[in-house]
């Protein structure tokens, strides 16, 4: 699927759906590379015929750690994929190790920036995109935090608690992404941002238990 890569890529991991066989028709393929040095493997995936769009995420090797600390599930992204071009057991030990106050305080962080976004003036399909995208993070720190397994149906299964219409806010989600033009009930809307607040609001909750 992937040819020989150059010799700075020093891992290269097939990340997300397609690692978790949750892809759906339209998932993308996300692929995560560890590199020595600057490089641009732009021109390196566009020789690939993918059937699919793919989106790289490029960490440096002496930046990974630090990023990890940051945002740990950059870690198990990377535990989690499917490795093309795997590192040792070992370095990999090294790089992706962060404590239980990186995680709580990568919660903390990311539901500030939820908060920002459902308090933006954002047009209503920009807003959905965002704010899944935070939600689903605050989701899978926080089941790293529980040591619980993370997937879609997971997903879904806990929000469906404060919000009961959220496979319709998914694919919703899924037609934004694609570049359709959307439109979305205001009072659903109303009462999805609202649940977002709640959820986050029971989140940091949790924490001081």
């Amino acid at each position: 699927m992937i040819p020989k890569t150059p010799d700075v890529v020093r891992g290269l991991y097939i990340t997300g759906s397609m690692a978790k066989n949750e892809m759906d028709e339209d998932s993308d393929i996300d692929i995560i590379a560890i590199v020595d040095g600057d490089i641009d493997l732009e021109d390196f995936f566009e020789n690939i015929d993918f059937d699919r769009d793919v989106q790289v995420n490029v960490f440096k090797v002496d930046e990974l750690r630090n990023k990890v600390k940051e945002d740990p599930t950059i870690a198990i992204m990377i535990k989690e994929g499917i490795p093309v071009k795997p590192l040792s057991d070992e370095e990999l030990d090294e790089l992706l190790r962060f404590t239980r106050e990186d995680l709580v305080n990568a919660i903390i962080s990311t539901s500030e920036d939820l908060i920002k976004v459902v308090e933006l003036p954002e047009p209503k399909d920009s807003a959905i995109f965002l704010t899944m995208m935070f939600v689903r993070k605050l989701y899978i720190l926080r089941s790293m935090l529980l040591g619980k397994k993370v997937s879609k149906l997971g997903f879904i299964e806990e929000f469906r608690r404060y919000y009961s219409d959220i496979e319709d806010i998914y694919q919703l989600k899924k037609r934004v992404e694609r570049g359709e033009t959307v439109e979305i009930n205001e009072e659903k809307f109303e009462k999805f941002l609202n649940a977002v607040v709640e959820y986050v609001t029971d989140i940091l909750k949790s924490l001081n238990k």
